[in-house]
């Protein structure tokens, strides 16, 4: 089953290195349609990876970033 988002399928979803490959294909997307989200929520991953509690954000702060990287995995 085709997924939409060439060349991805159904399978690359449990795939982990496919699935890595999506992660990173979405990335770019979203760096593509707005640079300074991209930024935001990458720095974000950071710093939740490092341990950082809601990534360094008050957690209105977080939630308005998650549901605008939200509307994006929406697009994409």
């Amino acid at each position: 089953m085709n997924l939409g988002i060439a060349p991805y399928s159904w399978h690359d979803l449990h795939n982990p290195h496919r699935l890595r490959d999506l992660a990173g294909t979405f990335d770019r997307f979203v760096e593509r349609n707005d640079a300074s989200l991209y930024a935001r929520f990458d720095a974000y991953r950071s710093a939740m990876q490092s341990g950082t509690a809601h990534g360094g954000l008050s957690t209105p702060d977080e939630a308005a970033l998650l549901i605008a990287v939200a509307t994006e995995v929406g697009s994409f």
